[in-house]
């Protein structure tokens, strides 16, 4: 399945690994800035990209785990509705990626760091 951050778009998708079939989360289009680049006039100044992010998790067992009947239309209906939705929800949340910690790590490592290529700067972001 493939998961966009705020437009929800769904597919099944095969983990790039061979080992099982993961959800595939994007985090699309974060405007950041870098100092990113090989000749010398790239090096002294911040420029602007544009940075995707994807994912690979395993949303369905972690949402089964918390959150029973998570995928029926009527439940989250009941649920959201519920004078105790916020537990609902925290229980669903249980079961995801916290969205703006990937945002931040993204921001933070290009902010802090300089980088000869947008290959180093993604693992850079990949490893954090």
């Amino acid at each position: 399945r493939t998961f966009t951050a705020g437009m929800g778009l769904r597919a099944r998708a095969e983990d790039p690994f061979g080992q099982q079939e993961l959800d595939k989360v994007w985090m699309k289009e974060q405007e950041l800035q870098c100092v990113i680049g090989c000749n010398p006039d790239e090096r002294l100044r911040l420029q602007a990209l544009v940075v995707s992010i994807c994912v690979w998790t395993d949303l369905r067992t972690s949402l089964q785990a918390n959150v029973p009947t998570f995928d029926r239309l009527e439940a989250q209906v009941l649920r959201a509705d519920a004078s105790d939705w916020a537990t609902h929800a925290a229980a669903e949340l249980k079961g995801t990626h916290n969205y703006s910690t990937l945002a931040k790590i993204s921001r933070r490592v290009c902010e802090e760091g300089k980088f000869f290529t947008i290959e180093a700067l993604a693992e850079t972001i990949a490893r954090e």
